[in-house]
């Protein structure tokens, strides 16, 4: 692939697929599990301009190492009871011995916050109470 070439691809646009694939590439494999909104991750990413295959991959390449660190330590008490519950008792063992937390939906968010800081945890939660105020019963 020439430079050119290379440099195109790297300007392209976030899109579902290119998303999916990067994470794919520069995310390691013991992380590929669950369900992954691609669609919230990239509205995620575009709020801290974050809009393209580069600026991805800077992105993650820089906090790469220490989001991979943080997955590997051990669950608290209150993240294994919502583990369990949500992924069922036999997936949250195996996760649990192979000291995997999050899948890569959940390792790019943390790369968010190593990055962002408390601008993206005020992001976070804002998102979240907006969210859980939808889902609301009437």
């Amino acid at each position: 692939m020439s430079s050119n070439a290379r440099q195109r691809v790297l300007n392209q646009p976030l899109n579902e697929a290119r998303l999916a694939r990067a994470l794919r590439d520069l995310l390691p494999r013991r992380n590929e599990f669950g369900t992954i909104n691609y669609r919230e991750l990239i509205e995620e990413l575009q709020a801290f301009d974050v809009t393209n295959l580069r600026q991805l991959r800077r992105l993650i390449l820089r906090h790469r190492r220490e989001a991979i660190r943080i997955d590997r330590e051990p669950f608290d008490e209150l993240n294994a009871k919502i583990q369990r519950k949500e992924l069922g008792e036999e997936t949250f063992l195996n996760l649990n011995r192979r000291k995997i937390f999050f899948n890569l939906e959940g390792l790019v968010r943390i790369i968010l916050e190593l990055n962002f800081g408390d601008r993206y945890r005020e992001f976070r939660d804002v998102r979240i109470s907006k969210d859980s105020l939808e889902n609301e019963p009437v």
